[in-house]
């Protein structure tokens, strides 16, 4: 029996020990809620950080967005006033259309005139 009562014994001892370097319950306690504390406020200042990392993405994706839109509509812009001076060219042609029965006349006139003083040894027009 006193290998049981030394065990015991030394149980006790150890118990007494490890009571002596561990503090008390309420500190134990007072700690965690402390940790604890500490935690939720560190959590809470990543969540903001976070939140505002993602509002200025957001913001910058917004502002790259609006520059885009600008730009599209400068050539949007560009391509109608090019559109208007394709549409005043086509009516200069169609213009010139109507009188290309009289041009032709005219060269054709112009073509013999100067082959007629070529061949009488005159100048050409």
């Amino acid at each position: 029996m006193m290998g049981e009562d030394l065990g015991v014994v030394a149980k006790e001892a150890a118990v007494r020990e490890v009571a002596k370097l561990s503090p008390p319950l309420p500190e134990l306690l007072h700690s965690i809620s402390s940790i604890k504390a500490e935690y939720l406020s560190w959590q809470l200042e990543n969540d903001a950080q976070l939140s505002t990392m993602v509002v200025e993405e957001q913001v910058e994706q917004a502002q790259a967005g609006l520059a885009s839109l600008s730009t599209s509509q400068m050539a949007i812009n560009q391509l109608c006033e090019n559109f208007i001076s394709i549409e005043r060219l086509c009516q200069e042609c169609h213009t010139l259309i109507d009188y290309h029965d009289k041009m032709q006349l005219l060269s054709n006139a112009r073509n013999n005139l100067n082959t007629t003083l070529k061949v009488s040894g005159g100048g050409m027009l």
